[in-house]
C-alpha cells in the first residue's frame, strides 16, 4: 500500500484492489472478492439472526439438530474462517465512515442520552471491562452518544487509563485542565462540542438539544462548564451566543458535592419516611455557580439527586403539586443508549465471545450500523410498528439473494395453512361440486379405478380422486412441505396421490403449470 495516504484513500485503494482479485490470502492459493468479502459480513449478521452453539455447525452436514442452513452455497465454513484470521481494518476510518454515513442521512431528536454500552467478550485483553450490574458483566466498553430513539450519533471505545478519550473533537485544555486526566467527568463535555461541531445547524441550533446523563458522567463541576459552555468554547466567533448554551438533566451522587446533597438536600428527604417527598436549592449569587441551575432531591423508594438548567423544578396541573419535571425529562430521555443496546442484542451479528477483540470490535460497529440503518428506515418510513428483527432478516435476504421456501411463496393457496380470499374458496367449492357430479367412486381390492356415472353415455374422462395405494402425496414431496406426506388417495386421471387439500390445490385451473410439473416429476421417478 503507498505511504501517506489518508483513511478514506486507503479504504478506497483497498477496495479497488478487491474488485481487480489481486489480494491474495496467505494460506490459500484462491483470490477472494469485494462480493465475497461483503458476502462474509452479511453471513456473519445472518449467524445472528439464526443462532447455534458455534459458527462451525452452519456447515455441518451430520448433525440431525441444525436444519441445513442456506449460507453453504454462498461461502465455505474455510472461505469464511480464511477471511475471519485475516481480517483487519483501520478502527478509526471504520468509526469515520459509519458516523459520516449515518448523520448525512438522519435528523436526530433533540433529545440525547450519554451512557457507556458493553459488547461482550471473554478473551484476554487488558482493557476488557468488568461491569457487575449489565446484562453482559464482561466485554468491551464503549462509550455513547445517541438520540431517544436509539439512533447512536457517535461513539469510542474504551482503552484504559493511560489514554485518551477521544478522537473525534478537540476541548480546550484550559476548560477542563481542572479535572483528572482521563476522568469520566470530560465525556459529557467532549460529546458536547462533538455535537456543536457535526450536528449543530442554525435551524437546530445547540440550545435546542437536552443532554440527560447518569452519575458516572456528572458532577456540580461538570453542570457548572456546561452552563458556561457558550463563554469557553474554542471559536471566539461564537462566544456568548445563546445558540451555544447547553440544557440538560442529570443525576448526581450525594458525594459530588457533599455539601449540596448528603449533608444538605439529602437530609430534608430522609430515606426512613413512607411519603415521596422533593427538596428544591438554588445557588447563591455570590458563590460563582450559574444561575440557572436547579438542585433537586427526590425520595421515591431511594433517595435521587438531580441537577438541571433546563426543567422545571415541579409541576403544577389544577393548582396541585404533580411529578417533579426533571424526573420526567429524565425518563423520557436517557433511554436512548439502552435502546439500541437492546436492539443490537437481539440480533448480534456473529456472536461468539471468545475471539479476538478485533472482530468483536469490529462486529460491534456493524450492530451499530445496522441498528442506525433501522432508525433512517422508520424516520422516512414512519412506520413505528415495524420490527428489528423483520428490517435485519430482510436486509440479510436481500443482500445474500436468498429465497423463501416455494411453499411460502404458494401459501396463500392454501386453504388449511392461510388465509385464503373468498373468491378463491367459492371457486374450490364449484370445482368439487362439479366433479362430484361428473364422477363416482369405485373401489377395488387392487386399488381404485374410474368409472362413468352412466354405462350408457359414457362420459369423458375427468380428474378425480379414488382409493388407491399408500404413496407419498407428490404436491408435498415438490413443493416440501413440513407435514404428513402419505396418502391412499390417487387422481384416476394423473396417476398422482394427493391430500384431499392438496388436489383441490394443484387441479386449480390457475394451476395448470403446477399439476403438469408434479406429473412430469412423478413420470421421470417412476421411469427412473
Amino acid at each position: 500500500m503507498p505511504q501517506g495516504l489518508s483513511p478514506q484513500d486507503r479504504l478506497s485503494f483497498i477496495q479497488e484492489q478487491l474488485e481487480q482479485e489481486e489480494i491474495q490470502l496467505v494460506d490459500n492459493t484462491k483470490l477472494f472478492t469485494y462480493k465475497q468479502l461483503e458476502n462474509f459480513f452479511y453471513i456473519a449478521f445472518f449467524m445472528g439472526l439464526v443462532k447455534l452453539p458455534r459458527a462451525e455447525d452452519h456447515w455441518n452436514r451430520k448433525s440431525p439438530f441444525h436444519p441445513p442452513s442456506v449460507i453453504r452455497p454462498l461461502m465455505s465454513r474455510k472461505r469464511f474462517k480464511s477471511i475471519l484470521k485475516f481480517l483487519h481494518y483501520d478502527e478509526d476510518s471504520v468509526i469515520q465512515m459509519i458516523e459520516k454515513n449515518s448523520n448525512n442521512h438522519y435528523i436526530p431528536s433533540l433529545r440525547l442520552s450519554i451512557d457507556e454500552y458493553m459488547a461482550p467478550y471473554k478473551g484476554l485483553v487488558r482493557f476488557k471491562q468488568y461491569e457487575p450490574d449489565k446484562p453482559h458483566k464482561f466485554g468491551l466498553k464503549y462509550f455513547v452518544l445517541s438520540d431517544s430513539n436509539g439512533f447512536i450519533l457517535t461513539q469510542w471505545l474504551y482503552r484504559g487509563s493511560d489514554e485518551s478519550t477521544t478522537k473525534s473533537v478537540t476541548i480546550d485544555p484550559s476548560v477542563v485542565s481542572s479535572f483528572p486526566p482521563n476522568s469520566p467527568l470530560k465525556i459529557p463535555i467532549e460529546f458536547a462540542e462533538w455535537v456543536r461541531q457535526k450536528v449543530a445547524t442554525d435551524d437546530r441550533p445547540l440550545s435546542h438539544y437536552l443532554f440527560a446523563m447518569d452519575n458516572y458522567y456528572t458532577s456540580l463541576q461538570v453542570a457548572t462548564v456546561l452552563s458556561n459552555f457558550s463563554q469557553n468554547i474554542n471559536s471566539n466567533n461564537d462566544d456568548n451566543n445563546p445558540n451555544n448554551k447547553i440544557h440538560y438533566v442529570m443525576t448526581v451522587r450525594s458525594i459530588r458535592p457533599t455539601y449540596l446533597f448528603k449533608d444538605g438536600l439529602g437530609r430534608m428527604v430522609q430515606k426512613d419516611n413512607k411519603k415521596k417527598l422533593a427538596a428544591i436549592a438554588f445557588p447563591k449569587e455570590d458563590s460563582g455557580i450559574p444561575q440557572d441551575i436547579c438542585a433537586t432531591a427526590i425520595n421515591d423508594s431511594k433517595v435521587t439527586y438531580f441537577l438541571s438548567n433546563a426543567c422545571n423544578p415541579y409541576t403544577l396541573k389544577e393548582g396541585k403539586l404533580t411529578k417533579l419535571d426533571v424526573q420526567t425529562q429524565y425518563n423520557a430521555t436517557t433511554h436512548g443508549v439502552d435502546l439500541s443496546g437492546q436492539l443490537s442484542s437481539n440480533c448480534r451479528s456473529y456472536p461468539h465471545r471468545k475471539s479476538k477483540y478485533t472482530h468483536v470490535n469490529i462486529f460491534a460497529q456493524l450492530d451499530r450500523a445496522i441498528v442506525n440503518a433501522y432508525c433512517i428506515f422508520k424516520s422516512l418510513e414512519g412506520n413505528s410498528t415495524y420490527r428489528f428483527c423483520d428490517f435485519t432478516q430482510n436486509v440479510v435476504r436481500d443482500k445474500l439473494g436468498l429465497q423463501e421456501p416455494i411453499q411460502k411463496q404458494l401459501e396463500h393457496l392454501n386453504p388449511i395453512t392461510s388465509k385464503v380470499f373468498q373468491d378463491q374458496r367459492d371457486r374450490i367449492k364449484q370445482l368439487e361440486q362439479e366433479l362430484a357430479t361428473q364422477s363416482t367412486y369405485v373401489t377395488s381390492g387392487n386399488g381404485g379405478q374410474y368409472a362413468p356415472t352412466s354405462a350408457a353415455a359414457p362420459q369423458t374422462v375427468v380428474h378425480a380422486l379414488v382409493q388407491g395405494d399408500l404413496n407419498p402425496c407428490q404436491y408435498c414431496k415438490v413443493l416440501d412441505v413440513k407435514r404428513r406426506t402419505r396418502t391412499t388417495k390417487t387422481c384416476c386421471q394423473c396417476k398422482v396421490n394427493f391430500h384431499d387439500e392438496c388436489y383441490l390445490i394443484a387441479h386449480l385451473p390457475e394451476n395448470k403449470l403446477l399439476l403438469s410439473a408434479i406429473v412430469h416429476q412423478h413420470q421421470q421417478q417412476r421411469q427412473g
